[in-house]
């Protein structure tokens, strides 16, 4: 990394005349990165959602076991589950089961324990029957309205265990938090350039360093000192899109910075941002 001090007064750079006014107009200067991030926006989208589920699994289970109300519902059908992962197989045994809600018939299904699943009429072994199986009934707790949404599970097992919460509790911390920090870098951060090129003050700095980190993917970083039209002073830290600007980046080069009114933070350099302001 290579890096060097803010000098107390240095040269003034070209000023862009669109910068001197406010708001501006404000463009892309490629939309090939604007591209490549929204093919990632898409991928991250399903994970994103599902983020958003877990997190809403984690407020409603104290509901669904505090204020949901028990049914009895009749079991209509047993299946076993078998599936394969690392070589081991699994087994799972579903039940599916009905009750009655006021002006509807509300249908679902839950995994129960082996000797449960044979409580109820199923058969372990998978055999398909000679003849129609009797099947018995089980508890539920469901909370919500039918006709906008509603929530049901088993009341045994383990569903209704406060495990079962905790566990989604920690899930939803790292997954969420993975999210969040994509979801960052995807959004917030662009638009925060955008709005800082449509009415951040203009500021006057100077590169300190410039370093790329990480191995695989790699990120292109440029540092700076700078100080505002009030005598302020601040330092930033920003990514840089493409090797080509990063190139052309120099260590000591005097650059404008642009930043809210009457602060430091958040900034960014005007020249190697994602976008242009035009007049």
């Amino acid at each position: 990394m290579t890096q060097t001090p803010l000098t107390d007064k240095p040269a003034l750079p070209p000023i862009d005349p669109a910068l001197l006014t406010r708001p501006r107009r404000v463009r892309r200067r490629s939309w090939t990165s604007a591209l490549g991030r929204w093919f990632v926006r898409l991928f991250v989208l399903p994970h994103t959602i599902a983020g958003v589920v877990v997190a809403g699994m984690v407020i409603g289970w104290p509901i669904w076991k505090v204020f949901g109300h028990v049914y009895t519902a009749q079991v209509t059908a047993a299946h076993v589950n078998t599936s394969r992962s690392k070589g081991k197989t699994h087994t799972s045994y579903v039940v599916d089961y009905a009750f009655d809600l006021p002006g509807t018939r509300r249908t679902n299904h839950t995994s129960v324990t082996p000797q449960r699943f044979r409580e109820l009429g199923g058969d372990p072994s998978g055999r398909t029957p000679l003849e129609k199986p009797h099947y018995g009934t089980i508890q539920v707790r469901g909370v919500g309205v039918p006709s906008i949404y509603f929530y049901d599970d088993a009341v045994e097992g383990n569903s209704s265990s406060i495990s079962t919460w905790l566990f989604m509790i920690v899930f939803a911390t790292f997954w969420d938090g993975v999210v969040l920090a994509l979801s960052w870098g995807l959004y917030v951060v662009p638009l925060r350039q955008r709005l800082l090129c449509r009415n951040g003050r203009v500021g006057f700095g100077v590169i300190t360093a410039k370093y790329i980190s990480g191995s695989k993917n790699k990120s292109h970083y440029l540092e700076y000192d700078f100080r505002t039209e009030g005598g302020l002073a601040g330092h930033g830290k920003m990514t840089v899109e493409g090797s080509d600007a990063y190139r052309n980046a120099t260590v000591g080069e005097n650059v404008i910075v642009l930043h809210p009114d009457g602060k430091v933070k958040p900034s960014l350099l005007y020249d190697y941002c994602n976008y242009r302001c035009v007049s």
